[in-house]
């Protein structure tokens, strides 16, 4: 058994920086380090705040937990001391060399002050990896606003127009695209009159075809070209594939449409009634006037 000097007891019998912080909090560094089945096991923490005077950021209070010998709660004793003051640049350089050569470390034990420098990169890298968390949210915020900015919606006639397609609906265009022996551009939506409302239809664009009056959304290497006088009603439309039984294919969810007809293709924009009701209505007006009749001939 090592003999313990009077440093390592002094610092084993030290308590004053027993203890936790909360991890969740941005300020506190945990490092954790060390197995049950090697002997020892450290836990450092450390809590750090911004000098506002000096713009620097210092160690203000460190806590410690151990389970192990005297020589691991006597290093992580000594280092929780000495890293309160310090900045992050500074506690980096504190070495498991002058940890061991402070306390006087037996050759055994070495192993107690290699524990305390790992514990302390560990918290100094989880407390450096918050912040970067932190950075990284508010670049991602910030870039999604630019994106929103950017891809927020393309504005024709002074009016906000919207189309999303799903990456479903992209992959099934552009292989049914590359199929075709034709040298395609593009794709156009358009409406067209149905037998009882309007219908979606997707044509291809070759080369050779004029859309100089259709306007283009590019999206992933797909060129949608949409006509100009039908874009108030398939703005906010959203594009997406299905697959249902053996039918696949694109489907099309308009916000404006208040109705389809009973086969499903067609739609229609202002709500309609159903002709069956204007029938009853009609045979109800002559079925009264027969009767009005009726009772005057009786008379």
């Amino acid at each position: 058994m090592p003999r313990y000097n009077d440093d390592i007891l002094n610092y084993y019998n030290n308590d004053t920086h027993v203890g936790f912080f909360d991890k969740n909090d941005k300020n506190i560094g945990t490092g954790l380090v060390g197995s049950p089945s090697c002997g020892d096991v450290m836990k450092l923490q450390i809590k750090v705040k911004k000098d506002k005077k000096n713009n620097i950021e210092k160690i203000v209070d460190a806590k410690i937990l151990v389970f192990g010998c005297g020589s691991a709660k006597a290093s992580s004793s000594y280092v929780a001391e000495q890293l309160i003051g310090k900045t992050i640049e500074e506690a980096m350089h504190i070495k498991n060399t002058d940890i061991a050569q402070r306390l006087g470390l037996p050759k055994i034990k070495l192993h107690c002050s290699v524990l305390a420098e790992e514990a302390i990169k560990k918290a100094i890298e989880n407390y450096v990896s918050k912040k970067d968390c932190k950075s990284l949210d508010k670049k991602n915020i910030n870039n999604k606003k630019k994106n929103e900015k950017k891809n927020h919606h393309n504005e024709i006639n002074g009016e906000n127009f919207n189309i999303l397609i799903s990456d479903e609906a992209i992959d099934f265009i552009n292989k049914t695209l590359s199929k075709m022996n034709k040298k395609i551009k593009g794709i156009r939506l358009c409406l067209e009159e149905g037998h009882c409302g309007l219908m979606y239809k997707v044509r291809y664009v070759e080369e050779k075809d004029d859309v100089d009056d259709y306007f283009c959304i590019k999206k992933d290497k797909l060129n949608l070209y949409l006509n100009k006088n039908e874009m108030q009603i398939l703005n906010g439309t959203k594009i997406e594939y299905k697959e249902e039984n053996l039918k696949r294919g694109l489907i099309f969810i308009n916000p404006k449409e208040t109705g389809r007809c009973n086969c499903g293709l067609n739609f229609f924009l202002n709500k309609k009634k159903k002709p069956v009701k204007k029938q009853f209505k009609m045979n109800k007006n002559k079925e009264n006037k027969k009767d009005k009749k009726a009772k005057k001939i009786e008379k």
